[in-house]
């Protein structure tokens, strides 16, 4: 009688009980013998022996991947990352050769009520998800119990086939070493062994990514890069930025486990050279798997023009391990021989070029080469132009959105908008296709796109409407991304949010938005820990509390303000300058603005003294050639801390000072690409002028105050910035009183009193006490001298 053949079920047992019970039956009626594991020993030494017990008695094992993590060990495994009991199951029919059934259930599965896990378990589990969606080995997709049950009776096939070839395996492995393996065995065996190989070299690559992280100091990440450069060939990653560089092995990571053509579509020396350069890959031995490579391209047999499907291969396998090396522009160039190998097969010419074009955007958005980001746009806009909206939509709309990326990318380095509107344009043509409906995920993400492109348009315009659209779009994206489906997107897009919401609420009188930019900092703090994502979770908290240190602005208290300046210096521990050099300038600007606010309550210049030293230091790092809107807005914060220093003292340097630092930040901040900062700096600097000219006599100084008032009404005006507009007539008035005083003219005294009438009239309107009390001590003033100059013949 034939031995009954035995099946491990691998499952979580909150989210998956029903559906686990019903895989036995199923199981059962098939034939097999399920073996599931619902009782632990209270000790992890006896659960792993027992786990392997039970993996090493059945025949094939079948890995259901949930929602949840479940249950893990006190400390994992020497030498393996963090896994549940679980994902183990599976690590261990690896390790034991067992045939591994991966199943992965839809977001949307009808898994059991269960109790929500902790927030550093989801993160782990969404990662899980990724690694397997991402991973090399096949796996089924379950959106029901109902479509899943029709696929899982189709591995009766699949275990008696990789049985009968373990069986005869181990027969031919019995015998003497001078009898050849056949070929098909030699080959199942090759891969067999480079994806055991493989899940080594991901674990030296992951470990290396938390170095990164975990960097303290420069010299510290340095040395990293060097080991990351050493291990993958090629020197040159040193100049990708610590910050960036972790991601770029995450990506690297994601290449590996995605090789550029299946050896199985191929045979003779094609199909030797693919099997033999992935063992290598496998191994990171890049060098000896592009020699392989190399060798198989002149070996393989000539095919007619056009259609060398062989060859386009092997190019782009030869493109894979040029990424894996981070050296993008050569990936790129062998995709684009790919593409000519088969420019008979438009669909696969196209897919090969949008590869280049990926990898030019890496280039690009990694090593800082706009060059290569102009070279991706031409290449995604060829593409287009050979792709059809209606036969092709999914592809069409995913052309649109690498288009829309690269033409961002390119416009947040420019102080001209046109490729920041072109992506508008890109994103908006790919959600045209690109439904809730018929692509949630990708929905989603082309709306985070759309929600980035629209926030740093807004960020430059005086105007709401673009900031009020980067909010809609966020809102949209976060009906699909939710914190337990898609912890780390949701989690980006909390802080996207809170940012956008941020931006707003400076431009209102009221709190409202700035209480929701707290709110959703919060929220995806709660996934961003410093544990977890300390980068990511430094750029939060770093947000959180400019939030938190705008709201104590307009607060009568400084509790707010003490707050923020505590918690920027807690994300500096963090955000060290050597390690992430623009995220610590970042928090250092965001810090002197908290002393700035604390220092214009208090009646000494200490605090203002620290703002004065924080601003100086951001500069250090925010410079004008690698980040000149930055680098103007520290500039101009810098003036405001030298100007209030100057009002408080008797000599004039500080205001000089000052009104230099203005001059600075006018050199980037324009009328066409930054109208709004561009007007407040010119506000800024009007005020700087009119103070110095109240301490030197004649009127040069104050004449040019009036002029920068002129200059700020072209944006601030009445219709689209009341509140702005009536704050600018009000110190130009102020500015007139004094031209008033030293010309004797009487109309300026008018004016001055109309002026400032206008602004207290407004400002009080508009519930700013603060201003209202300014511009209303100044009225009698200038009214007495409005009298007095009417009273002179």
């Amino acid at each position: 009688m034939a031995k009954a053949v035995k099946i491990f079920v691998s499952a979580t047992s909150s989210d998956l009980r029903t559906l686990r019970s019903q895989v036995k039956l199923w199981l059962l009626d098939m034939g097999w013998l399920p073996v599931v594991q619902d009782h632990f020993p209270p000790d992890d030494k006896s659960v792993f022996e027992m786990l392997r017990k039970r993996v090493r008695e059945c025949d094939a094992v079948i890995h259901i991947v949930g929602d949840c993590y479940g249950a893990e060990p006190h400390e994992p495994p020497k030498g393996s990352p963090r896994s549940s009991f679980t994902q183990l199951e599976a690590v261990i029919a690896r390790q034991m050769r067992k045939p591994l059934f991966l199943i992965l259930l839809d977001e949307t599965f009808p898994y059991d009520p269960h109790e929500p896990e902790a927030a550093d378990l989801r993160v782990l589990q969404q990662a899980y998800r990724l690694q397997v969606a991402t991973g090399k080995q096949i796996y089924i997709v379950g959106k029901s119990p109902t479509q899943l049950e029709p696929e899982l009776r189709k591995l009766r096939v699949e275990v008696d086939k990789l049985n009968k070839s373990r069986r005869l395996l181990s027969a031919l492995t019995a015998l003497p070493l001078l009898i050849l393996l056949p070929t098909t065995i030699y080959f199942w065996h090759r891969q067999q062994t480079a994806q055991d190989q493989l899940d080594k070299t991901v674990e030296r690559l992951t470990q290396i990514e938390r170095k990164l992280d975990a960097a303290p100091n420069a010299a510290a990440a340095s040395q990293v890069s060097v080991e990351a450069g050493s291990l993958l060939g090629n020197p040159d990653i040193g100049k990708i930025s610590g910050s960036k560089l972790a991601a770029s092995v995450r990506g690297v990571v994601d290449t590996l486990r995605k090789p550029a053509a299946d050896p199985a579509n191929f045979s003779g020396p094609v199909k030797q050279a693919l099997i033999d350069a992935q063992a290598k890959i496998a191994e990171l031995k890049l060098a000896d798997a592009a020699s392989i490579l190399d060798s198989g391209l002149m070996r393989a047999p000539p095919v007619e023009a056009g259609q060398d499907k062989g060859r386009a291969a092997l190019l782009a396998e030869r493109a894979r391990v040029a990424r894996l090396q981070l050296r993008y522009p050569d990936a790129a160039g062998f995709y684009r021989k790919a593409a000519s190998m088969v420019s008979a097969d438009p669909s696969a010419s196209r897919g090969y070029l949008l590869d280049a074009a990926r990898a030019l955007y890496a280039q690009g958005n990694e090593y800082g080469d706009n060059a290569a980001l102009k070279d991706a746009i031409a290449v995604y806009q060829g593409a287009l132009t050979a792709t059809q909206r209606d036969r092709q939509p999914a592809e069409w709309s995913s052309i649109q959105d690498g288009l829309g990326l690269a033409q961002q990318r390119l416009g947040e380095r420019e102080s001209d908008t046109a490729h920041l509107e072109e992506a508008l344009t890109a994103y908006s043509q790919a959600l045209e296709v690109r439904t809730r409906e018929s692509a949630p995920s990708d929905w989603a993400t082309t709306q985070n796109h759309l929600g980035n492109a629209l926030l740093r348009l807004g960020e430059r315009e005086s105007d709401t409407t673009r900031l009020e659209g980067a909010v809609e779009a966020y809102d949209q994206a976060l009906k699909v991304r939710t914190p337990t489906g898609a912890p780390v997107e949701w989690a980006a897009l909390q802080n996207n949010l809170g940012y956008a919401q941020r931006l707003l609420g400076e431009r209102e009188t009221g709190t409202e938005r700035l209480e929701a930019s707290v709110a959703a900092f919060n929220q995806a703090l709660t996934v961003r820990t410093r544990q977890w994502a300390p980068l990511e979770w430094a750029m939060t908290e770093n947000n959180l509390v400019l939030s938190l240190e705008r709201l104590g602005e307009r607060e009568a208290g400084t509790a707010r303000l003490e707050a923020a300046v505590a918690a920027f210096n807690q994300a500096l521990e963090e955000d060290t300058r050597e390690r992430v050099p623009l995220e610590w300038a970042d928090a250092q600007n965001n810090l002197g603005l908290a002393f700035q606010a604390l220092g214009e309550r208090e009646a000494g210049t200490a605090r203002l003294d620290q703002a004065v030293a924080a601003f100086t230091e951001a500069l250090k790092e925010k410079t004008r050639d690698r980040v000149p809107l930055d680098w103007a807005e520290t500039q101009n914060n810098l003036g405001n801390a030298l100007r209030t220093l100057g009002e408080r003292e008797t000599g004039t340097a500080r205001l000089e000072a000052a009104v230099a630092a203005y001059n600075e930040a006018l050199k980037e901040y324009t009328p066409d690409n930054t109208p709004l900062d561009w007007a407040m700096t010119q506000d800024d600097l009007g005020n700087a002028l009119r103070t110095l000219a109240e301490r030197e006599d004649g009127t040069v100084r104050v004449d040019a105050a009036i002029a920068a008032y002129n200059e700020a009404l072209k944006v601030r005006t009445h219709e689209q910035l009341p509140l702005e507009w009536a704050q600018t007539i009000g110190d130009r008035g102020i500015a007139l009183m004094l031209v008033a005083k030293r010309k004797g003219d009487v109309e300026a005294a008018r004016d001055a009193v109309k002026q400032i009438e206008i602004a207290y009239t407004t400002v009080q309107g508009s519930g700013d006490a603060p201003d209202a009390a300014y511009y209303k001590a100044h009225l009698p003033e200038a009214r007495a001298l409005l009298d007095e100059l009417k009273k002179k013949p």
